[in-house]
């Protein structure tokens, strides 16, 4: 994902990607198992400048398979199928950009589902 530029009084200047927004939030428990990611960056996404690898979601060392939508500066992820009950999932998004060798924006976080059906409203632990 590419860093763009953001205008201000007729001036260009650039602007570092960041992440302002995301869903599930980070630690976050009893999320509903039909759930979507969603991340919400400071800047819209270039479609052409992302791939997969820009955003993961994992089961421990299981790469959730699904499908990818970007509006705009956000990104969503559905998975294929609904997630497991009382499972931790883990996201990861870098945009895989190096600067001086050193990826210019790395995000991770984890959520956990739900233990059974369930139909309350979503917590996350401070």
């Amino acid at each position: 994902m590419q860093i763009g530029s953001v205008s201000d009084n007729n001036l260009e200047k650039d602007v570092e990607l960041s992440i302002i927004d995301k869903y599930p939030i980070g630690g976050s428990i009893k999320v509903e198992t039909n759930t979507e990611v969603m991340v919400t960056f400071n800047q819209d996404i270039e479609p052409f400048s992302f791939n997969q690898d820009n955003l993961i979601m994992m089961h421990g060392d299981t790469i959730v398979s699904g499908d990818y939508d970007i509006q705009e500066n956000i990104i969503y992820f559905y998975p294929t199928t609904d997630l497991s009950f009382s499972t931790t999932y883990s996201i990861f998004v870098s945009n895989n950009e190096h600067n001086n060798g050193e990826v210019s924006l790395s995000s991770y976080w984890t959520f956990t589902t739900c233990d059974s059906i369930c139909s309350y409203i979503n917590t996350a632990t401070a």
